[in-house]
């Protein structure tokens, strides 16, 4: 295979294009590989694959409110809100117009789900 190098030695060769010429290059040449360091491949992995930072520890005070909100609705928070918005997401579809061609218990179950 060959492969163009410069010639040093042109006379009509110019600054901006030297001259080129073929030489045979062997493509079963064994490449000079850099030595490997593995202290800085193991400091690029454990960067990439850092964990985020634990989240604090909860306080007591944080954890008894959150206790005592989740036992005074007996774990149905969600529920609970969720039908607290029903009427509103019904009055609210209606007037966009979301809800047309539904009958009443089309619109009651779409605004639950939505909301």
């Amino acid at each position: 295979m060959a492969q163009l190098v410069p010639v040093d030695n042109d006379p009509f060769a110019t600054p901006a294009q030297p001259q080129l010429v073929p030489v045979d290059v062997d493509p079963f040449a064994q490449v000079a590989t850099p030595p490997i360091d593995a202290a800085k491949i193991a400091e690029t992995i454990n960067r990439q694959f850092a964990q985020p930072p634990a989240e604090p520890a909860r306080g007591a005070l944080a954890a008894g409110t959150t206790g005592i909100q989740q036992g005074m609705t007996l774990g149905f928070g969600d529920e609970i809100m969720a039908g607290m918005l029903t009427p509103v997401e019904m009055l609210k579809r209606s007037i966009t117009g979301e809800d047309a061609g539904k009958g009443f218990g089309d619109r009651l179950s779409g605004a639950y789900d939505f909301a």
